[in-house]
């Protein structure tokens, strides 16, 4: 009872732990299957035999976060080495073997439910463990020196000072052979949170809250000596030095580890009135199950009221798989094209070039409240950064748009008949524009003129060109029905529909995504192409498997037969300002931000400067033979 007291009582003290715990996240259930991990080992250990009953309880504990395993693994290896050792049994190992064995049975299901090994979480916050090891391979300084300051602020805010307090409790008590399974176990413990963020990167928030668990197990391991002390040996001056060897290493890790009570994130509150201000409009819209758009998408996912683009990314595949540059806006302004987007100051400059600063934003979009705080100004280079709630204005009640009188229809008489009918008349509609768009340009004998217009400007299709994204509000108004269109027809037959849609695998992916983890895939290979054809760009080159496509407003790359540094090898773009002049501009990216890579396939695409490009060249640079992996240079 009194450790358990002098538990609490030192946890209370470890405020990354105390706040995560409370915090309704997954760090409770984690802190505890950890703790239970070690001490189970820690038990075994003591009496000599491996309990399998423990076996389901490691293997939870691995599993708790989707990277738990990097400590758990670790540990494991350590208690097997331990068996080796003192029992020359290979008991250890079998019982890790089983924990390992179970790990891999769950992500082996895990990948075949989401159709990837790493969780669209990894992605969407920029995490590469690969990227990361290529860092550390390298042996990057920046990367070094970030790390190394992240893996001692997880070490002194979770409290690991305090297991310096085992130097001189080891002197005060009668020392058993497997108290030092205990102690590699805390050690262990420590080297994996400081190497994590070496990793992972830093975790986003609080730094220490993927690593609380590392307090428990500190304060377990010095509590547990600590019981044990010998009174015999606390007594006269050897005692009196000891006492004040364990008064100084407090005194020096309290003030290292400890921190006021502080706040952790947003509380739910608001998240709740965005969700309410969502169902409201959507209810006066009569926009049934309507799609929407934020970055905090936990409370509003809840309820399973709305369909969700999530800016964040964590639930978007598709938000993550282009996160950055002209795909991500293509995307969500002509594919997802959310009904409602609610915003504010932070987020608004942080999506105010993929968004906001878009022409199609304001055209598109009107607010049912906007406001713009004047603290906000300071945050974005001091321009206005709005907070409210916009709709899109086609599918607003009474709008005068395709989309909205096929809502309608649809609201009325949800059926394929009516699907394939409002398809039908939308191809033929768009087939016929852009032929007499044609005709009217060779007859004019200014076909020529016209499209190189366009290809200069990016800003439209040529003239001559049809939309390849007019139909795709009929998708989008199936996916709201969904539901009720399944209860009398499968995926399959409303697919089918689709075949000959300008946008097919986008429409496959809303149809059929809740079934297909990878129906995103060719939908945001597909992009490419109608982002290539909707801004009118041509072909410009192609080297190193690489075709390049461009106007003067943007740049594109596709490689169909995409290697791994391929992916991973900067792009670079020297603009030339006139075609004799030294670089204007040196803009750089990677096809991780602003590409997608599946399969053998991968592609990217950049915005240009809006002025000041006559001369361009391009390519990608290798990093480790220090070359030009290849590169072309085009006049726009």
């Amino acid at each position: 009872m009194l450790v358990t007291a002098a538990l609490a009582l030192a946890l209370c003290f470890s405020m990354p732990f105390l706040l995560w715990h409370a915090s309704g996240m997954e760090n409770a259930i984690t802190h505890v299957l950890f703790a239970a991990a070690v001490l189970c080992l820690f038990r075994f250990g003591a009496q000599g035999r491996i309990g399998w009953f423990a076996l389901p309880l490691l293997f939870l504990a691995s599993i708790s976060r989707v990277e738990s395993g990097f400590h758990i693994f670790p540990l494991l290896m350590v208690f097997s080495i331990y068996w080796l050792i003192v029992h020359r049994s290979f008991k250890a190992v079998w019982f890790s073997a089983g924990v390992f064995g179970l790990w891999l049975l769950f992500n082996g299901w895990r990948y075949l439910y989401f159709g990837d090994w790493v969780p669209n979480t990894g992605p969407a916050q920029g995490i590469s463990l690969s990227a990361r090891l290529n860092a550390l391979q390298s042996l990057d300084a920046n990367y070094l020196a970030d790390s190394v300051w992240h893996g001692k602020e997880i070490l002194r805010r979770n409290g690991a000072l305090y297991l310096l307090l085992l130097a001189p409790l080891a002197f005060l008590v009668d020392w058993k052979r497997h108290w030092t399974l205990l102690t590699l176990l805390a050690l262990c413990s420590i080297v994996t949170a400081f190497i994590y963020p070496f990793a992972f990167g830093p975790t986003r928030i609080d730094y220490p809250r993927t690593n609380t668990s590392l307090a428990l197990i500190v304060w377990l391991t010095v509590l547990y000596f600590a019981a044990r002390v010998q009174t015999t040996k606390v007594t006269g001056a050897r005692g009196n030095l000891l006492g004040l060897a364990l008064a100084l290493i407090i005194a020096f890790a309290l003030p290292q580890s400890y921190r006021s009570p502080y706040i952790l994130g947003w509380s739910t509150g608001g998240f709740e009135s965005y969700r309410r201000e969502f169902a409201r409009a959507a209810a006066a819209h009569d926009l049934g199950t309507a799609t929407v758009s934020n970055v905090d998408l936990g409370a509003i996912s809840w309820y399973k009221q709305f369909n969700i683009v999530d800016l964040g990314g964590l639930g978007s595949k598709t938000m993550t798989a282009v996160p950055y540059g002209p795909l991500m806006s293509e995307y969500w302004f002509e594919l997802a094209a959310p009904d409602l987007l609610e915003t504010r100051p932070y987020w608004s400059c942080v999506f105010q070039d993929r968004i906001f600063k878009d022409a199609r934003f304001s055209a598109r979009y009107t607010p049912l409240r906007e406001e713009f705080p004047e603290h906000s100004v300071a945050r974005c280079a001091g321009q206005q950064l709005p907070r409210g709630v916009y709709i899109r204005r086609d599918v607003m009640q009474g709008a005068d748009s395709a989309e909205r009188r096929f809502i309608d229809a649809l609201q009325r008489q949800p059926t394929l008949q009516v699907i394939a009918d409002e398809l039908a008349a939308c191809v033929s509609l768009q087939a016929a524009g852009a032929q007499q768009a044609a005709d009217t340009l060779q007859a004019a004998g200014a076909s020529q003129s016209a499209d190189s217009t366009s290809v200069a400007d990016g800003t439209s299709q040529g003239a001559s060109a049809r939309d390849p994204y007019a139909c795709a509000y009929i998708a989008r108004a199936v996916y709201r029905e969904k539901p009720r269109l399944l209860e009398s027809s499968s995926a399959a037959e409303l697919a089918a529909l689709f075949e000959s849609s300008p946008t097919a695998a986008f429409d496959a992916f809303l149809i059929k995504g809740h079934a297909d983890n990878g129906a995103y895939k060719p939908a945001i290979l597909a992009l490419f192409d109608l982002l290539v054809e909707s801004k009118g760009m041509q072909q410009v080159g192609a080297d190193g498997g690489f075709t390049v496509y461009a106007n003067r407003r943007f740049i594109a790359y596709r490689n169909t037969q995409c290697t791994a540094a391929d992916y991973r090898n900067p792009f670079y773009l020297h603009i030339h300002a006139d075609a004799d002049s030294p670089d204007h501009y040196n803009i750089g990216s990677r096809m991780s931000t602003h590409g997608f890579r599946s399969g053998t396939t991968c592609i990217a695409a950049q915005r240009l400067p809006a002025e000041g490009v006559a001369r361009i060249t391009t390519g990608q640079w290798n990093p480790v033979a220090q070359n030009f992996a290849w590169q072309i240079t085009f006049l726009p």
